[in-house]
């Protein structure tokens, strides 16, 4: 398997609405065909997924891409912010927005259809840190975000105006 052989690690796997298993590595990215990894390209470090319509959105070192069934793939956003920051991560929210997880500059909320960042949450907005290693929506819409020192739960209007931001740390057992 060129996987093991190449030593290559593995960061996230992702089902897409096909039922396609997507590889993000430490080289670009791929999918599984049934216990075959077929790269689809080379981009430095793949870092995660989210569904975008009929295609996938892959965060990957240089920026934002779309992946189609064809295996096609185009850059995303033309945004000199968004190819300059190292995206770590993608949640699409439920009003089919992008939050962008970054190494060191909090969270962007990118809107694909505007091409647009609607908002950005750092450290200033009260997040306990702008490296954001995971994020999450629950059935109540709260974000909840885990950080370098420790977890936030945020909550929004739908406009993406602050509400509440908690900070959850060693004081609270984690």
């Amino acid at each position: 398997n060129e996987l093991l052989e190449n030593k290559v690690a593995v960061g996230e796997l992702f089902s897409d609405a096909h039922k396609k298993v997507w590889v993000a590595t430490s080289k670009g990215f791929g999918r599984l065909e049934g216990w075959r990894y077929k790269e689809i390209i080379k981009t430095g470090v793949a870092w995660g997924f989210a569904q975008a319509g009929d295609e996938v959105l892959i965060a990957a070192d240089g920026g934002l891409f779309l992946a189609d069934q064809r295996d096609s793939v185009r850059t995303a956003s033309t945004l000199k912010e968004i190819a300059q920051y190292t995206i770590t991560g993608i949640l699409r929210d439920k009003q089919n927005n992008y939050w962008l997880q970054t190494n060191s500059h909090g969270i962007l909320i990118w809107n694909r259809e505007k091409d647009t960042i609607l908002r950005r949450i750092s450290m200033t907005d009260g997040l306990s840190s702008n490296i954001v290693y995971s994020m999450l929506e629950d059935s109540r819409s709260n974000i909840w975000i885990g950080t370098g020192y420790g977890l936030n739960r945020l909550r929004m209007s739908g406009n993406y105006t602050v509400l509440a931001l908690d900070k959850f740390g060693r004081a609270d057992g984690m």
